[in-house]
C-alpha cells in the first residue's frame, strides 16, 4: 500500500520572518488501490525552546474511511514568535484493510530570521522629560512595507509622537466652483480665491512607508512622567515602553512585532538639583533679564541653602547685582522657587552656569557648570 503526505506553505524561500503568520497546507493521499480506515494526522512544531502541537486528529477526529485515489486537506496557521531554526514533525497513522495499524513521519525545516534591526538612543532632560530615538533598519532580503508603528509607553510615562507636523493646506476656488458649492460669488475682477483648509497631521517621512534592503528609518518620541506619579519613581524608572510593528513584504506577507521593553540605565539623581522654571521671551543685549529658578533637595537631610556666584567660569553671561543669596531652610525632598538676575555680555547662543550651592548646615557644595542656554539679540 502507498500513501503519501505534502506539504505547500506561504514563504517562497526556505526563510520566513519573525512576526508572520505561517500558514501551511497539507496533503494525505491514498495511492493504493485499498481502503484505509481510522487516517490521522498529527504536527508538531519545534523550535530551540519548545515544542508545539499545531494539529491533532488522531484521537478525536480521525477519517473513518479513505477510498483509492482520495485526497484529503488541512490547513494550518501559525503566528511565528521565536528566531532560528524551526522543524515541522508530521506523523500520519491509518489502519489498512486487513486491520493492521500503520505510520509513519516526514520532517520540515525551516529558518525564521529577524526583519528589522532596532536600535534605541535615550536624552535625559533635566525636568524628568525622556527624549528616545528609535532607529528600525530593514534587515530582510526584500522590500518592507511599515503598514503601522506605534509606541505604547511605559506605566510612569505619557508620550508624543514627534514623527507628525500640522500642515496647513490651501487651496483656490475659482467663481464657478464656488457657485457649486452655494457660496457666495465673488466679484468678477476677482475670480478665484483662496481657501484654508484645517489643519491636519502628516507623517515626516511622507506617504512612502517602503523601506529597502539595508534602509535606515529614525523615529523620535518625547516622554514625560505621568500626572500623579512621584517624581523620583518616574525619573529613575528604566522601562521606557515597546514598540508595536505591523509590516509587509512585497511578496504579500504580512508579520506583526511586539519589542521587548526598551530600557535606559537609570539616571542618578544629584543630591541637590538646579532647574529653570521660567525664561523670557526676549533676551537682548547688554540688557539685565531674570530667570526663575527652582532648587530640590532630594536627601534626608534639611538643607540651609547659599547660592554663589563662580565669576571665572560665568563666560559671556555674567550674575548681575550681589554675587551670593541665602535662599533658607530646604526640607528633604522639599523645593524652593526664586529668580537670578543676569547680564548678557555678547549676542547669540550662550550658556549659563558658574554657580555654586552650599549648605550652610554640612559644608556640602556643588558646582554647577551648566544649567541652561538662552539666546541673546542685538538690542
Amino acid at each position: 500500500m502507498s500513501f503519501s503526505l505534502n506539504l505547500a506553505s506561504n514563504n517562497t524561500t526556505d526563510n520566513i520572518y519573525l512576526g508572520a503568520t505561517f500558514d501551511s497546507y497539507f496533503t494525505i493521499t491514498n495511492e493504493s488501490n485499498h481502503y484505509v480506515r481510522d487516517v490521522g494526522l498529527k504536527v508538531e512544531l519545534l523550535t530551540s525552546s519548545q515544542r508545539l502541537l499545531l494539529a491533532d486528529n488522531i484521537v478525536n477526529g480521525p477519517i473513518q474511511q479513505m477510498e483509492p485515489g482520495k485526497v484529503n486537506e488541512f490547513v494550518i496557521k501559525h503566528e511565528i514568535k521565536e528566531l532560528g531554526v524551526h522543524s515541522i514533525v508530521c506523523l500520519y497513522q491509518y489502519t489498512t484493510n486487513e486491520g493492521e495499524k500503520r505510520s509513519f513521519r516526514k520532517y520540515y525545516r525551516f529558518h525564521v530570521l529577524n526583519p528589522f534591526a532596532v536600535k534605541t538612543k535615550v536624552n535625559n532632560m533635566g525636568n524628568g522629560t525622556v527624549f528616545l530615538e528609535v532607529q528600525i533598519q530593514n534587515v530582510a532580503e526584500r522590500f518592507m512595507f511599515l503598514e503601522r508603528m506605534k509606541f505604547e509607553p511605559g506605566d510612569v510615562f505619557d508620550y508624543k509622537d514627534l514623527n507628525y507636523v500640522q500642515v496647513i493646506k490651501v487651496s483656490e476656488l475659482t467663481q464657478q466652483e464656488r457657485q457649486y458649492n452655494n457660496e457666495k460669488p465673488i466679484s468678477s475682477s476677482n475670480q478665484s480665491e483662496l481657501t484654508i483648509i484645517p489643519l491636519e497631521r502628516e507623517s515626516i517621512f511622507g506617504n512612502n512607508s517602503y523601506l529597502n534592503p539595508h534602509d535606515i528609518r529614525q523615529y523620535l518620541y518625547m516622554l514625560t512622567p505621568k500626572f500623579g506619579i512621584e517624581d523620583r519613581i518616574a525619573r529613575t524608572s528604566n522601562a521606557l515602553g515597546k514598540l508595536d510593528i505591523v509590516w509587509r513584504s512585497n511578496l504579500g506577507e504580512t508579520g506583526r512585532l511586539q519589542t521587548s521593553q526598551l530600557s535606559r540605565k537609570s539616571p542618578v539623581l544629584d543630591e541637590i538639583e538646579l532647574s529653570v522654571t521660567s525664561i523670557p521671551p526676549l533676551i537682548q543685549l547688554e540688557i539685565p533679564f531674570k530667570l526663575g529658578c527652582r532648587i530640590r533637595n532630594r536627601t534626608n537631610s534639611t538643607f540651609k541653602v547659599l547660592i554663589s556666584a563662580i565669576k571665572n567660569k560665568m563666560g559671556s553671561i555674567l550674575l548681575s547685582g550681589p554675587s551670593s543669596e541665602l535662599l533658607g531652610e530646604l526640607l528633604p525632598d522639599g523645593t524652593i522657587d526664586f529668580s537670578l538676575e543676569f547680564f548678557p555680555l555678547s549676542p547669540g547662543l550662550q550658556r549659563i552656569g558658574g554657580l555654586k550651592v552650599t549648605d550652610m548646615i554640612s559644608g556640602y557644595t556643588k558646582e554647577i557648570d551648566h544649567f541652561t542656554d538662552v539666546f541673546v539679540l542685538f538690542s
